[in-house]
């Protein structure tokens, strides 16, 4: 069973949200996914956004949409859902297996400002796990797979176009990691497991493993080669390099 808690300011208005029980599906955490409008775009062209999927009871759902008009929930029927989801058919572990349907709730926060500029280091969604009484910080070093079952927290904002929720920070407590495989490589070999040798480190062209001292053996058969002639030295002045600005304090996680 799924839950949806709300914070209210003391003109009524939502400022956080908290979404419990839920299963998390999508996640794009560690590295944000371009926006759906631009997926068509080269990665490094396209606006991006830190995502996850929640599916929630319908309750929930019901409650999201009454509070969150411009960002409703989806309802799924269970066959679709498990095709869109890629689920084990034999086995598809549905979120709430005795409904006929699945809701998701899509929440999101934008990667950069309207000027392309990334966002503050404290409003970077953020995934935690508590451990021995510790909330871990997993955000970078673990992938969230899809099943993996928490809770999430949105925080809020109010405007004449109405409520809004972004991904703040998320809870895992029943972890499914994501691993990345080769599947296609299994089925080349015909085997359940794949090593992989670490590559040999790569030197940048024209970057020898010794410095030449001119005493070595010719490798072109011991002919000699004319003087290269020196380069000529530019007489433009270069102009200096402007630094890159400071980057601003993030948000501290208290003020929410």
């Amino acid at each position: 069973m799924s839950t949806l808690t709300v914070k209210r300011d003391k003109k009524g208005n939502v400022e956080s949200a908290i979404i419990e029980g839920g299963t998390f599906y999508y996640a794009h955490l560690k590295t944000p996914t371009s926006i759906y409008n631009d997926r068509k775009l080269p990665y490094k062209e396209a606006r991006k956004e830190y995502a996850v999927d929640v599916a929630v009871t319908e309750d929930v759902a019901d409650e999201w949409d009454e509070i969150f008009a411009k960002q409703l929930s989806k309802s799924i029927k269970n066959d679709k859902f498990i095709e869109k989801y890629k689920l084990d058919e034999d086995n598809p572990q549905l979120p709430f297996p005795d409904e006929k349907k699945q809701y998701i709730i899509k929440i999101t926060q934008k990667a950069q400002y309207e000027d392309g500029e990334p966002i503050k280091e404290g409003l970077i969604p953020r995934v935690k796990m508590v451990l021995d009484g510790v909330a871990k910080d997993i955000t970078f070093t673990t992938l969230i797979g899809n099943g993996s079952t928490g809770k999430a927290l949105v925080n809020c904002s109010v405007n004449d176009f109405g409520t809004f929720a972004y991904l703040y920070r998320m809870q895992v407590k029943d972890l499914i990691e994501y691993e990345v495989t080769d599947n296609v490589e299994k089925d080349f070999f015909g085997v359940d497991e794949i090593e992989q040798a670490a590559a040999p480190e790569r030197k940048a062209a024209g970057e020898g493993d010794e410095e030449d001292d001119g005493e070595g053996d010719d490798k072109d058969g011991g002919e000699d080669k004319a003087p290269e002639k020196p380069a000529k030295k530019s007489t433009s002045k270069k102009t200096p390099k402007t630094p890159d600005p400071e980057p601003e304090d993030g948000v501290d996680p208290d003020d929410f």
